[in-house]
């Protein structure tokens, strides 16, 4: 059932088996999955079933280190969280997300990757892999490029040896959305409380049992959760922020005893790098594999990357890259800061407030808006010839990169010093410090490829030539990742293979932020498969 905390009486103690800290995706799939067993279960969501800005205004922070989204845009308050965000369009027209499994090699402890490696092999994931599949409403259970392939399509580089075709699936948004909210209102043993933010979790004195939730509502009402077991779901920048907020037995906050809360903070930079010519222009009539369509009723993606053969000789992070085809060989909105800053404030104004720092915003949307007003007078060109029945062909693919970022302790969250939330509780603090040599491994990629294609003649790849490292321009996917890392030694990791804090015998934290490594693909399907995996660990260990 679904109830909104604000019409708690004063003082009101809420008893459950478990209690979970979240109504994202990761919270509701762990909830569904307890639907219907032998638990009371409860869901804090700090949001309702709508978009409501004063809930969405609590996800607000500081922005320090690389320059990144304002943390309240890169984050959603509302039942089911960032699914309400997804907005890719389907080959059906419908609107969704792209999902693809880790590869095996991001699970590996890999030489030119510090800090790398999880507690267990892809093959541990597997059968929740499958299940996630049918969780998010996608298609047959493979990846393998071989089974997407319709007549009509062809596998351009195939006799390449530095590359690799990837094959992303896209699910529906509303899918998703409907099943699990329809799940939630009909479950008897479970119960959502909207409205409701969790403050503070707190321990017995000896600090290694979790006993307390600290709850409020926006209205002024508080109430507390007693639960057996306690599971955080509250995303890559949440889960660190209120474990650290709870410092009343653990002065440096819960899990916190090596200083690992908060560290680690990675994202998958999206940028583009590299422009790939071909000899005969006809392949872009012919590269429909490449971009989202339908095929047996799914929609797909191809993509290239590369060999992990060459990932493993030249010590590099894992990353792909989508082959975008450009009419000009110099895009200007790719480089333009004022057509973000647009598209930023455009989405933060129609939630109803106004963007963090607005009179910057407004000035750097003055100072670097040449490429935006040089793109609208080159579209306008192109529109008055579209009507006098010109045809523009591409001349050149923009090779659009989702890449890895390595591990990194001194990229983290914090708490801030000088900013506060409505409870009046430091807002999270996001020191995002992306290394150039980050950027210097997707190049030195690029430099392989290079001299693989260009050997036939039929290709030819420019390089992007960078003034600095890392350049600017680039940005964040919306995946936090790596902030209450997963790793069996308590100096080296916040929590162990089950998710479970270390030293705190019934505390779990589900969703990216406990991948110690993030790969290139999306983070979603794998946050639901070990959700669901997390959710069997529940079940065994307190029905």
């Amino acid at each position: 059932m679904i109830r909104d905390a604000r019409a708690l009486p004063a003082g009101h103690v809420e008893k459950a088996d478990i209690c979970i800290l979240g109504g994202g995706v990761a919270g509701l799939t762990i909830a569904r999955e307890l639907a219907g067993q032998n638990l009371e279960v409860c869901v804090l969501e700090q949001g309702g079933l709508e978009n409501e800005k004063e809930a969405q205004r609590l996800n607000r922070g500081e922005v320090t280190g690389y320059p990144y989204w304002g943390l309240d845009y890169a984050r959603h308050a509302q039942l089911c969280g960032s699914s309400q965000r997804w907005c890719l369009k389907l080959s059906d027209g419908d609107i969704g997300a792209r999902f693809r499994p880790l590869d095996p090699i991001d699970f590996e402890k890999r030489d030119g990757v510090p800090h790398s490696g999880w507690p267990f092999s892809k093959a541990e994931l597997d059968p929740f892999y499958a299940r996630a599949q049918q969780r998010l409403n996608l298609g047959p259970n493979t990846y393998d490029p071989a089974d997407w392939m319709g007549s009509e399509d062809e596998r351009l580089f195939e006799d390449a040896s530095s590359m690799k075709a990837v094959m992303f699936q896209y699910g529906s948004r509303q899918r998703f959305i409907e099943d699990h909210r329809g799940s939630m209102e009909q479950a008897q043993n479970v119960t959502v409380f909207l409205h409701a933010h969790a403050t503070e979790i707190e321990t017995n004195e000896a600090g290694r049992t979790a006993t307390t939730v600290q709850t409020r509502t926006l209205d002024g009402g508080a109430f507390t959760v007693q639960a057996n077991a306690y599971v955080l779901a509250l995303g890559g920048i949440g889960n660190p922020r209120l474990l650290l907020l709870s410092n009343q037995t653990h002065a440096n906050g819960i899990g916190n005893q090596h200083d690992l809360v908060g560290r680690y903070f990675m994202e998958h930079p999206v940028f583009r790098a590299g422009l790939l010519w071909p000899s005969d222009e006809s392949v872009f009539e012919r590269d429909r594999f490449y971009h989202i369509h339908g095929h047996n009723g799914v929609s797909v993606h191809g993509k290239l990357a590369l060999r992990d053969e060459i990932l493993r000789r030249e010590g590099l992070r894992n990353f792909c890259f989508m082959l975008w085809p450009v009419l000009s060989p110099y895009d200007p909105l790719q480089e333009s800061e004022a057509f973000e800053v647009a598209r930023v404030s455009k989405s933060t104004l129609e939630r109803g407030y106004l963007p963090d720092r607005p009179l910057k915003k407004m000035g750097t949307f003055i100072a670097k808006s040449g490429p935006l007003f040089h793109h609208v007078g080159r579209e306008l060109r192109r529109r008055v010839g579209r009507w006098w029945g010109e045809e523009e062909t591409p001349v050149a693919y923009s090779l659009h990169h989702f890449a890895e970022e390595s591990p990194n302790p001194n990229s983290r969250i914090l708490l801030s010093d000088r900013k506060k939330d409505r409870f009046g509780q430091p807002m999270a603090k996001l020191d995002w410090q992306l290394r150039g040599d980050d950027i210097r491994n997707i190049v030195r990629g690029l430099e392989v490829i290079k001299e693989d294609v260009e050997r036939t003649g039929e290709w030819r790849l420019e390089l992007p030539e960078y003034n600095e490292l890392p350049p600017s321009g680039i940005r964040g996917g919306f995946h936090h990742i790596g902030t209450t890392r997963m790793h069996e030694n308590p100096k080296r990791g916040v929590v162990n293979q089950h998710g479970r804090v270390h030293g705190v015998s019934n505390l779990f934290v589900t969703g990216s932020s406990v991948f110690p490594t993030g790969g290139y693909a999306n983070p979603t399907l794998t946050i639901v498969a070990m959700a669901l995996r997390l959710a069997d660990h529940l079940k065994e260990t307190y029905r």
